[in-house]
């Protein structure tokens, strides 16, 4: 076979740099060999998945997708375009496990030792010289002639590598950049930050997309996707379901082949048909390939499809991964209690605190204090790197009435609960005491606040009862307050206002060993400070006759209502 140097093709060929530059799809489609579903070496020509997403992409992309649609394929392919025929350029792409990445370089290199570009009736191989290879790296160097006839050396560098490596390339500088896999990556956010500092932002020649099936509601990926969804983001959200794929479809014909009977569409599919504009080949496809899931304890056939071949967004992230809470009783908050805030802001003042308007403020309130009412008050106190969380019940309606989240130091944390447990009528407060919560519970006493959650303890010495102030998460109280809640959410009593609380929900799934809690690269700081809130709320009054405080005994399922009734 006639062969030609990529070099000499460069040099002869100068509108090639152009379109590689602006338009890399026409030299994939001209000289990208790829093996498809069916294990045969075929022309890459762009499925019609690939083809939406191409001509709609933007220099920040983030791709959600069901599984098996070939963006890996087309997105290392367009990367291959510019590592090979533009200048000075670093190229790097992130997999989540080491086989993913071994697989991710074997496809690029398939993509160089198969290159071909056609001339009449055959076609020549094209010949790409690396002079340097490594497992992960591969580095491209290449003369160049510039206008006045002088030889110049450009080197380039490819380099594919697994998240939580550090070394992601040559030099600081990363033009082209693939995160595929994020939804799987661990610690996915500091992963992410260092490889996106590191790319320039020149929009016009530098380009980062993100790829991924989805792996449960509430994780760092998923949240992401929120902020994309609503413009709060550099990144542009695409979805592609599984009936987006034209391959996903099976004919009438083999389906009454393998079940005996014709294909008759039942009502939620015939639901999905008209919403999703399917034909009765896809549905037989989907129905078929919901039937050859395998299910397990935790998972229906039908989830386990979901899961892996979504059809919207929302089926992607709810599908892959089960809250403790159930997905009825969380959308049922967050289409009926879930609202905006009436005030948003911070309190000012110390002895009458007053609202001071601000809309990045992070005191979120729904309800102002009413005279003669009751109200508590539970605080998940900030650690390795999590946010603190603040909220506020009202005890006569248990409803939420006000809420605060974000980050900032236990004296200042100290100071906003002064204020809010002074301005919500004096009201009980339980700061969790475990780690830094003990600064904060000792600074809100020096700040001469005292209606505190009372904690009684036994020395094991002395054998004397003592109180402290302070609520304590242990293997004996966490259970039972996780169980409360649970109870108080599933059965509708309790109020939620804050949308946090449905997004931290979503991803409070149970471990392996059966404990709630949340998923690897999510949150729970909200739940924990409205379980904390609903001890509260449950807690048994007692007046100290001596100096009048008010005490609160921990006794799990017993509240100031069933006291006053026995």
């Amino acid at each position: 076979m006639e062969t030609i140097e990529l070099s000499e093709l460069v040099r002869n060929d100068k509108d090639i740099v152009r379109i590689a530059k602006e338009d890399p799809a026409v030299i994939i489609e001209k000289m990208f060999k790829i093996v498809d579903k069916s294990s045969r070496v075929v022309d890459f020509i762009l499925n019609p998945a690939q083809r939406l997403y191409y001509e709609n992409r933007t220099p920040r992309d983030d791709i959600l997708k069901a599984r098996k649609q070939g963006f890996s394929s087309l997105i290392l392919a367009i990367f291959t375009v510019k590592f090979l025929f533009l200048e000075n350029v670093n190229v790097v792409v992130i997999s989540h496990e080491r086989e993913a990445t071994k697989r991710l370089f074997q496809k690029v290199e398939y993509y160089i030792n198969n290159l071909k570009i056609k001339s009449g009736n055959k076609e020549i191989k094209v010949n790409v010289k690396l002079s340097k290879k490594t497992q992960n790296n591969m580095e491209y160097r290449f003369t160049r002639v510039d206008e006045n006839g002088n030889e110049y050396e450009v080197v380039n560098t490819f380099f594919i590598g697994t998240a939580g490596n550090k070394a992601f390339g040559r030099g600081d500088t990363i033009h082209y950049l693939h995160m595929s896999e994020v939804a799987f990556w661990e610690n996915p956010s500091v992963v992410m930050t260092g490889l996106l500092n590191a790319v320039p932002d020149d929009l016009e020649n530098t380009y980062v997309v993100k790829e991924s099936t989805a792996n449960g509601a509430g994780t760092f990926h998923h949240l992401e996707w929120l902020k994309e969804m609503e413009g709060d983001s550099v990144f542009t959200p695409h979805f592609f379901g599984w009936h987006q794929d034209p391959t996903n479809r099976m004919s009438l014909d083999k389906f009454k082949e393998l079940y005996g009977h014709e294909f008759m569409p039942t009502q939620e599919e015939l639901d999905l048909k008209i919403k999703y504009n399917l034909d009765n080949e896809q549905l037989a496809w989907r129905r078929w390939k919901i039937q050859s899931m395998q299910a397990n304890e935790k998972y229906s056939k039908e989830e386990l499809f979901k899961q892996e071949f979504p059809i919207n967004p929302e089926e992607a992230f709810l599908s892959s991964g089960k809250s403790v809470f159930g997905e009825d009783i969380i959308s049922f908050y967050e289409k009926y209690y879930i609202m905006e805030p009436k005030f948003t802001g911070e309190l000012i003042g110390w002895h009458n605190p007053v609202l001071q308007n601000n809309p990045d403020g992070l005191l979120k309130i729904w309800e102002e204090p009413q005279p003669n009412r009751t109200y508590v008050i539970g605080a998940d106190i900030a650690e390795g790197g999590h946010y603190t969380a603040i909220v506020v019940i009202d005890r006569v309606s248990e409803q939420q009435v006000a809420e605060w989240y974000g980050h900032e130091d236990e004296f200042k944390i100290a100071e906003l609960l002064a204020r809010l447990g002074t301005y919500y009528n004096n009201a009980l407060i339980g700061v969790e005491k475990n780690n830094h919560g003990v600064a904060v519970i000792k600074k809100l006493t020096e700040l001469g606040y005292t209606n505190q959650y009372v904690r009684r303890t036994i020395d094991k010495i002395t054998g004397k009862t003592l109180n402290e102030y302070g609520w304590v998460t242990d293997k004996i109280t966490r259970p039972v307050m996780i169980a409360d809640l649970l109870e108080e959410v599933r059965s509708k009593r309790y109020v939620i206002r804050g949308k946090e609380f449905v997004k931290q929900a979503r991803a409070f799934i149970r471990n392996s060993k059966g404990r709630p809690e949340a998923r690897r690269g999510a949150n729970d700081d909200i739940i924990i400070a409205h379980a904390i809130a609903l001890q509260m709320y449950k807690s048994i009054p007692q007046i100290n006759p001596n100096n009048g405080i008010m005490k609160r005994d921990y006794k799990p399922k017993s509240s100031l209502y069933n006291i006053l009734n026995k």
